[in-house]
């Protein structure tokens, strides 16, 4: 892993984490838990409406964060709508010590690196039901309240969990931009580590 992200992730560990997120996280944390018992595969499939800021942040951290960690997890993220990854969010990823590569046009897949030795978390806006068919079953982690609202059923999900996050978008073209990405990217960020911590203090 990179060594900006190791020393990135060490400081956001320290983040606190208060007690109303907590109870938000505990059922995610207890589900991978229960996985690593039975050593199965963890698959988490993040859902927001245009897979296009929080999911995708929310796949790009668990899935470094399960690296950093060596739990058996696997990403996924969609939407209830394809738009296209909004370009601050690959930009936030890169201020945080990830690496970036960008293919095509009107949805373009972006390749976000955390290693050189593993390979790339490909991200690009689509439905939530169009991962591999090998990622069920999965637990629906829902990161708006606008698609936990518009999804009452998820197929292929064996446990839904709602994390809702704010939308950094509302600050988009206003001076607030940066500052309102890097937060939600930071405060996702450490919320998965407190939530995959507590998996392996169990496991210990």
């Amino acid at each position: 892993m990179f060594p900006e992200l190791i020393d990135n992730i060490a400081k956001l560990r320290q983040t606190p984490i208060p007690e109303h997120r907590k109870s938000l996280l505990a059922p995610l944390s207890t589900w991978l838990s229960l996985k690593s018992e039975r050593s199965e595969t963890a698959n988490l499939n993040f859902i927001c409406t245009h897979n296009s800021r929080r999911s995708q942040l929310a796949q790009v951290w668990a899935q470094t964060v399960a690296h950093y960690f060596h739990l058996d997890i696997r990403c996924f993220s969609g939407g209830t709508e394809v738009t296209a990854l909004h370009p601050k969010i690959a930009e936030t990823l890169k201020q945080a010590g990830f690496k970036i590569e960008v293919a095509g046009n009107s949805n373009p897949v972006y390749s976000i690196y955390y290693s050189n030795d593993v390979a790339p978390i490909p991200i690009y806006s689509k439905l939530f039901d169009q991962q591999p068919t090998d990622y069920k079953p999965f637990a629906s982690i829902m990161t708006c309240t606008t698609a936990d609202q518009n999804c009452p059923y998820v197929a292929g999900s064996e446990k839904r969990i709602a994390l809702p996050y704010n939308d950094p978008g509302q600050y988009d073209h206003t001076l607030k931009q940066s500052a309102a990405y890097k937060a939600c990217s930071e405060q996702i960020a450490s919320e998965l580590i407190y939530a995959f911590a507590q998996v392996i203090q169990k496991k210990s």
